[in-house]
């Protein structure tokens, strides 16, 4: 990109090519070319950029600051206004930036972990996991999850946003959009196995496209069968049967086939205000089906469907047709359409034990307490003891423990 600067002051007309650029409040900068920072518009000069001679790989700018991550040591230098924005972590190596209103984050090289500094509430960052790629607006920061590819917002100010707030996203992106081509040990996502056959990608220009990691470990059971392509990650084929025989439909008897149409009808399209909830697999929806049964839908979202094939999803299925007591939610049924992966679940009408016990919700008195505990613990000693093979929750939890119509656990 070539800009030209016209100085209103002096006379001097400049061309410059830039590899970046970004804007605050009365000032716009960018990474030049030949090396340095370049900046202009009536409030640049309090920046006090001038004669960098230093190469900067990326740039952030909040609205009187501006932060960049220098190619040779990978480290922040920030100029502008605030003393809090201008001191940025020292030493730190970083490969991603991003700018809000008063804050900045960026993504470490060595953990790709987050750190940010500003006007920000540091108990809202996310620890222990990795990030592909963030980005702001004036008052949070999102970032793309390396190990689920799930996206994660934190704040800059707890009082400025509630803190129940999420992103109204339907569908969690499997990675961020890039120039060029994928390179050795990644694949181009293919965007056909999410929604529509036609549908190849999510980006907003056909010159993008999302690379993710190709596959290195097989499940028990499965072997490699074909090398990763730079179109299609490696297959993954059954040790005794090439084509394993896959159950048409799994528990004919018990689980209903639903039609992809059916269940949009059903949640208004998967819209937001239907939404119950959202865990690591996707999202969960109320829904109303045309013979009046209040349902819960739950749908896989973009990751999950990566990282799991059809085979292992029916082998899934067939075990959670299998569960039958009367502390376990039915399965009522399926779909598996289009690439969609969706489980119809029956609809607990009092929600969770944990909104009822934090949420503001009718309180709950000993007696009621004691019935949901003792009928829980009966659903995991089930799940633990009677499933053949046996089933571990991993992840037991109020939120995870659901209230029907006559306030059983």
């Amino acid at each position: 990109m070539s800009v030209l600067l016209a100085d209103l002051i002096i006379p001097i007309t400049i061309t410059f090519v830039f590899t970046k650029v970004v804007s605050g409040e009365g000032f716009s900068c960018g990474v030049v070319r030949e090396g340095g920072i370049a900046c202009w518009g009536p409030n640049s000069a309090s920046l006090r950029v001038s004669g960098l001679s230093e190469n900067f790989v990326t740039l952030a700018s909040g609205i009187g600051s501006l932060c960049g991550v220098s190619q040779v040591s990978r480290e922040v230098k920030c100029w502008g206004n605030g003393n809090s924005l201008l001191s940025p972590p020292i030493g730190t190596r970083f490969v991603s930036l991003a700018a809000g209103e008063e804050h900045f984050c960026g993504i470490r090289e060595d953990n790709h972990g987050i750190e940010c500094w500003g006007s920000f509430n540091s108990s809202s960052i996310p620890k222990g996991s990795g990030f592909l790629a963030i980005a702001s607006s004036d008052f949070i920061t999102c970032g793309i999850r390396e190990d689920d590819l799930v996206l994660d917002c934190w704040f800059a100010n707890v009082s400025t946003l509630q803190l129940d707030y999420d992103p109204p996203l339907q569908l969690c992106s499997p990675g961020p959009c890039t120039p060029g081509s994928c390179g050795e040990g990644k694949f181009a996502f293919n965007a056909s196995i999410l929604n529509e056959p036609d549908l190849t990608c999510l980006c907003v220009r056909k010159d993008l496209k999302i690379c993710l990691p190709c596959g290195l470990n097989c499940s028990d059971g499965f072997f490699p069968s074909s090398s990763c392509s730079e179109n299609a990650d490696r297959k993954r084929t059954n040790n005794n049967d090439s084509h394993p025989p896959i159950p048409t439909p799994p528990c004919p008897r018990i689980a209903q086939v639903f039609r992809l149409s059916e269940l949009k009808d059903a949640t208004n399209g998967f819209k937001e205000f239907n939404e119950l909830g959202r865990g690591s697999y996707g999202f969960v929806y109320k829904a109303a089906l045309a013979d009046g049964r209040q349902v819960a839908v739950k749908r896989a979202n973009a990751a999950t469907i990566i990282h799991t094939n059809s085979w292992e999803f029916e082998m899934e299925l067939e075990i959670l047709c299998n569960i039958h007591h009367s502390n376990i939610v039915k399965l009522l049924g399926y779909c598996a359409e289009m690439g969609e992966r969706l489980l119809v679940y029956e609809f607990m009408p009092h929600g969770t034990l944990h909104n009822h016990l934090h949420g503001g919700l009718s309180p709950l008195n000993w007696s009621l307490r004691l019935k949901i505990a003792m009928q829980a613990s009966k659903g995991l000693e089930y799940l633990h003891n009677e499933v053949v093979p046996p089933i571990v929750h991993r992840d037991v939890k109020s939120s995870n423990i659901l209230l029907d119509a006559d306030w059983g656990a």
